[in-house]
């Protein structure tokens, strides 16, 4: 993810088709046993997040309606599943309702509203979303340690 460059469709898509960017720009072939790992680990952190969610994974809080949105939002995925995939699935159910208040606090703050519904293939609205739910999800006492890596841009 730290490679990450705009339009996010690109660079999913590359995933998808079982390509890799290196760090010399080249692209190669995963292999299986590669597709096979970063499989488990989709569909694991994915269970973590429905854990942790219920029926409103990957949805944004509306304070004006005081409910959960009905529509996933594709860059709160990116930002939830990233900082997921680091933390175990026992410490994310024990503090469950720690990190559900974490993100409607955060869906209160412009900045976050900003970096998940507007400009949200640019790289910078991209690692502002995850860097700002990571610490956030360090501040309820799990630290991903994601938001320390973040190129800040």
């Amino acid at each position: 993810f730290l490679e990450y460059q705009a339009p996010l469709r690109t660079f999913l898509n590359n995933y998808t088709r079982g390509m890799v960017r290196l760090p010399d720009k080249k692209e190669r072939k995963l292999t299986p046993n590669e597709i096979a790992q970063l499989t488990y680990l989709f569909e694991n952190t994915v269970d973590k997040v429905t854990s942790v969610f219920n029926g409103h994974a990957f949805r944004a809080y509306n304070h004006m309606t005081q409910n959960w949105e009905r529509q996933i939002n594709r860059a709160l995925f990116d930002a939830v599943t990233l900082v997921f995939s680091q933390l175990t699935i026992e410490n994310l159910v024990a503090n469950r309702h720690q990190i559900e208040d974490s993100l409607i606090q955060l869906c209160a703050n412009p900045e976050f509203l900003t970096a998940i519904n507007r400009s949200t293939a640019d790289r910078g609205s991209f690692f502002k979303r995850i860097r700002m739910f990571s610490e956030a999800i360090a501040a309820a006492g799990l630290d991903s340690g994601i938001h320390q890596i973040i190129p800040q841009i």
